[in-house]
């Protein structure tokens, strides 16, 4: 596989920072992950794009670029589990689409996660944000299914973040758009929500309640502020020790609600201001790192946790329409409008969120560690959201056993400039929000689905599934599973090798 590198801006979705602390050997180690944010969202991977991404393309000039770099799955609960675990999430009982608000977790007791995989080498550790991974709630009346109706919010939930390597957890248990609306901390609600949710955002929230005085303009806001909190206080109480931080933020997830300051500042709507407000956070960390002197030995890694959702590749969603909060009314349509930018989310990229097309997974993917990683640099090698596991496991040299990160490829040789066989990755498989599978090798892309598999409706391909040459039809426009059926039988064949192994690393 060619590897090309050039000068380059960069972009990103998902920010991984890595500090160095009085241990050089032992960085510290933020991750940023945005929700939703389209490979076409951000100036430095877009150039035409409505809006400035200052914060994000500075972290971007500083290091390295992947062109080719993927989410395993294209929605975000099978992402984030592929993220922290290093494996792939469709290997777990998640066949297809999401966890809600209420679901068993689904990373299991003994799963090695990157929080604990750097527990063992001494970092205090931190979850900030959107978790979304499931909790053991609570219920009133001891029933096993936890539902909006029997939730215990004054019990302790079991078998989160803090059971999984993390010390400390601030943050939401699902998406901004779905219930319980409240703050969580460790294992324990904050604020118990006891009023009627205003607005409501979707059907199942008509009986939903909120604390007093919620915003969720405020979300985001709040998951910034309690990161820099972390990384202050850290600093101050146990600056002999490194620290791991992940913040998968809220934005720009629907419902598109940006704070006050920066409402109507982006030209493309609310939800291209959601993505000025994600550039702010990315400020706020990093200024953060450089007044407390900890970015010079930073590597930051960017990324989403899928793509964008437009409907209409010419338009960019807008904001949902808060649904009726009315008893009697029946239906609740979820109003979503669209507006014409001139912005496109995915950029060239084919379909959106939750599609087995390039647009649902392929995001941006940046490096950067001063000194370390050679600034302003792209590389085309494959990567994939898995890798990381790896990667830290690299970093601060661990040995991954054989249960550790199986679909995680290391990715330390490439960013160092010292590319070798093992550093390469051979192929990646994509998995759709309606769980439909897709390979990639090289040029060659095999979708096991003669649609989307996703949010993007429209007449089904002539043949079974899909084969697209991506060097020279890289908008997946010319299906060739007819013409080429000994790379679709090829193909084929290792997917279900990879499948029945239980492992591709």
């Amino acid at each position: 596989m060619s590897v090309r590198f050039r000068s380059l801006s960069l972009t990103a979705a998902c920010v991984v920072v890595l500090t160095s602390t009085t241990n050089a050997d032992l960085p510290n180690i933020v991750i940023i992950l945005a929700d939703d944010l389209g490979w076409g969202d951000v100036r430095c991977q877009n150039p035409n794009t409505k809006y400035g991404t200052p914060h994000i393309d500075a972290v971007a000039r500083s290091g390295m670029r992947f062109t080719d770099a993927h989410t395993p799955s294209s929605v975000c609960t099978p992402t984030r589990y592929g993220l922290l675990t290093g494996r792939y999430s469709w290997r777990t009982r998640l066949k297809q689409w999401v966890l809600t608000g209420f679901s068993a977790p689904l990373i299991q007791p003994g799963r090695t996660t990157l929080a604990s995989l750097l527990k063992t080498k001494g970092y205090r550790t931190a979850c900030v944000g959107k978790w979304h991974l499931g909790l053991d709630w609570q219920s009133l009346d001891g029933a096993e299914a936890v539902t909006l109706e029997n939730v215990d919010y004054k019990s302790s939930f079991q078998n989160g973040p803090t059971t999984l390597g993390f010390d400390t957890f601030f943050g939401i248990s699902a998406s901004n758009n779905m219930t319980p609306y409240c703050f969580l901390r460790d294992d324990r609600v904050l604020e118990i929500p006891i009023v009627p949710k205003n607005p409501v955002w979707d059907a199942q929230d008509r009986r939903a309640k909120m604390p007093p005085g919620w915003d969720d303009s405020q979300t985001g806001i709040r998951f910034t502020e309690e990161a820099v909190s972390f990384i202050e206080n850290h600093h101050r109480n146990h600056s002999q020790q490194p620290f791991f931080l992940y913040l998968p933020s809220e934005a720009p997830h629907r419902p598109c609600v940006p704070a006050k300051q920066f409402k109507g500042k982006s030209g493309a709507g609310v939800r291209g201001d959601m993505v000025l407000q994600l550039d702010w956070t990315v400020g706020r960390i990093v200024d953060t790192l450089d007044q407390l002197k900890l970015r010079k030995n930073t590597l930051i890694m960017v990324s989403s946790d899928n793509g964008g959702r437009n409907g209409d590749p010419t338009k960019i969603y807008g904001a949902d329409e808060p649904i009726g909060l009315a008893p009697g009314d029946e239906g609740f349509p979820i109003v979503q409008e669209q507006f014409t930018y001139g912005h496109l989310s995915n950029s060239h990229w084919r379909g959106q969120k939750a599609d087995i097309w390039e647009a649902g997974h392929r995001v941006l993917c940046l490096f950067s560690w001063p000194g370390k990683i050679a600034s302003g640099t792209v590389h085309s090698q494959s990567v994939c959201l898995t890798d990381v596991m790896a990667t830290l496991a690299a970093v601060v040299n661990h040995d991954l056993q054989h249960d550790e990160g199986e679909d995680s490829f290391n990715l330390l040789p490439s960013l160092l400039g010292k590319d070798n066989v093992n550093s390469v990755r051979d192929h990646v498989i994509h998995h759709s929000g309606n769980g439909s599978f897709s390979i990639r090798r090289k040029e060659w892309k095999l979708v096991l689905a003669n649609n989307s598999g996703g949010f993007t409706k429209g007449p089904p391909a002539s043949t079974p599934g899909q084969l697209y040459k991506l060097d020279d039809d890289p908008g997946e426009q010319h299906n060739r599973w007819a013409e080429k059926p000994e790379i679709v039988e090829e193909l084929s064949t290792l997917l279900k090798s990879i499948q029945e192994k239980g492992r591709s690393r």
